[in-house]
């Protein structure tokens, strides 16, 4: 998810809506990565989505569902909002609870 996440902010830095309007494969990419953290979020045990209550996993979930099969359903205005004011708050939140990365052991 947190792979997820930081890939759309990559994606969408230094772009406008317009841009995210006028680029079919721009909105794609998002999509499918939004698609991606509904399913992880989907997989996660009960236990832990209990243990962060505080971050949307239904919403998450619902809009995969949304994407990947109501996907004439999807308000562009609404997916730019969310990537804008939801997205860098989330990746906060999934760094708060995702193990660090392996250290590399020097050669």
């Amino acid at each position: 998810m947190l792979t997820a996440a930081r890939g759309i902010l990559r994606s969408v830095a230094d772009r406008t809506f317009d841009d995210f309007l006028a680029s079919e494969d721009l909105r794609l990419m998002t999509e499918r990565r939004l698609e991606i953290m509904g399913e992880a979020a989907r997989r996660l045990s009960d236990n832990l989505r209990n243990e962060h209550a505080d971050i949307p996993w239904q919403r998450i979930i619902g809009l995969r569902n949304v994407l990947a099969h109501r996907y004439d359903d999807v308000d562009d205005v609404e997916l730019w909002r969310l990537i804008e004011e939801d997205i860098p708050g989330l990746v906060a939140q999934l760094e708060s609870i995702s193990p660090p990365p392996p250290i590399d052991p020097e050669p």
